[in-house]
């Protein structure tokens, strides 16, 4: 059985619920908007017996400090929490990573703090040089939860949904994440995230020169396929690989697991 510690580190006056499991050389990786703690152990579990895995509820969500300013919810805040985790921890060298909201937080630490970093993994990434207007489906969807309640909220996602070929099980898992947080602190992550313009220029990654491993999956507007490319033309240690649709990802989360952990071990082989 895989032990793991919980704390709760302070970033400014926010408190951050962290938990780390499995021994080895860290991991720290960021969830999404609207992900938790919780479902990123549920696909790194399998590398616990390698690496340590530092999982985290981000600002707003989950366990940590329900927010309802989107003013608090700048990228820039999201990166000094990373930052304050590592060093509560006392991480000098890290593997960093993260999904969406979370891989821009990944990436933007990883400028930031360069030698900090041994290798960068983002997961379906979505902000870049522009708005992504994407996410304005997403405040629509979490205001009618605000508004009509969670229960016919999800009855008519699940049927666009499941023509989309998104089982019962992803709509559990939705679900689950949706009921952990606040909804009022997501509505604000949500209007914040709304207008995240992260680089000014792709020419920015020109900079990174540790090891970068994409991943992104296609048919996803919210996170699209174009923009991860960019990313990978933008930085010269790139590696980009095409995932199974997220829809996958939620009925399983191993099968992210088992590609994390190959590509994972292919830069360790590499450095």
């Amino acid at each position: 059985m895989t032990v793991s510690n919980k704390y709760t580190i302070r970033s400014g006056s926010i408190k951050l619920s962290v938990e780390t499991f499995g021994e080895g050389e860290p991991i720290i990786y960021a969830h999404g908007l609207m992900g938790n703690r919780y479902f990123v152990q549920d696909q790194l579990m399998q590398l616990s017996k390698k690496y340590k895995i530092i999982t985290y509820d981000a600002r707003g969500h989950c366990e940590s400090t329900p927010i309802t300013d989107p003013g608090l919810y700048k990228v820039s805040d999201m990166v000094k929490d990373m930052k304050n985790i590592l060093d509560h921890l006392n991480i000098k060298q890290v593997i960093v990573g993260g999904e969406s909201m979370g891989a821009a937080t990944a990436l933007i630490f990883a400028l930031k703090w360069p030698k900090q970093v041994k290798a960068l993994i983002l997961t379906a990434p979505s902000f870049g040089d522009k708005k992504n207007p994407e996410v304005e489906e997403i405040l629509e969807f979490v205001n009618s939860i605000a508004n009509e309640g969670i229960d016919l909220t999800l009855k008519d996602l699940s049927k666009e949904w499941g023509e989309l070929g998104a089982s019962y099980k992803v709509m559990e898992q939705l679900e689950r994440l949706i009921r952990s947080h606040s909804i009022e602190s997501i509505i604000a992550a949500v209007k914040a995230t709304k207008e995240w313009i992260i680089l000014k220029s792709f020419s920015t990654l020109k900079s990174i020169d540790f090891p970068v491993q994409i991943f992104a999956w296609e048919d996803d507007p919210l996170h699209p396929i174009e923009l991860a490319k960019n990313y990978q033309k933008s930085i010269d240690k790139a590696n980009l690989k095409v995932i199974p649709h997220f829809f996958k990802l939620y009925d399983d989360p191993t099968i992210f697991g088992n590609i994390f952990s190959q590509s994972i071990n292919k830069i360790q082989e590499e450095c």
